[in-house]
């Protein structure tokens, strides 16, 4: 198995039930990671190793996790964006867009000591 670092940017939004649910993003590197793999519980590809990491952060079995994790959105079938010199980084300007959905202020709670926001380490 390849390892890489991996860093993410986490989002803590309320729905209208007043329940916290959480959008994750990725941060890859695609010279170890190409794409996510088949979407299921295998654990063997990168969705399994997600979905095992949820399920374990939630305290349900990997079955139940797969449920839970989604890659790309209703709206849009791309799941993943390849940053690369050599197109000149030409899906930047899509993955930033995409990124900045995080930052929608009508789900944010302020003042109840939860950060909106949360990111990895550089």
């Amino acid at each position: 198995m390849v390892t890489s670092p991996v860093r993410y940017i986490v989002a803590r939004e309320m729905s209208g039930s007043k329940r916290p649910h959480f959008h994750v993003i990725l941060l890859l590197n695609g010279h170890a990671y190409k794409t996510v793999g088949t979407i299921g519980y295998e654990g063997s590809n990168l969705f399994g190793i997600v979905a095992k990491a949820w399920a374990s952060a939630l305290r349900v079995k990997p079955e139940e996790a797969v449920t839970r994790v989604k890659v790309g959105n209703r709206n849009s079938r791309v799941g993943y964006y390849y940053l690369t010199p050599e197109d000149g980084y030409a899906s930047l300007p899509d993955a930033f867009r995409r990124t900045s959905y995080l930052c929608k202020r009508d789900t944010k709670e302020f003042g109840d000591h939860y950060r909106g926001l949360l990111t990895s380490e550089i």
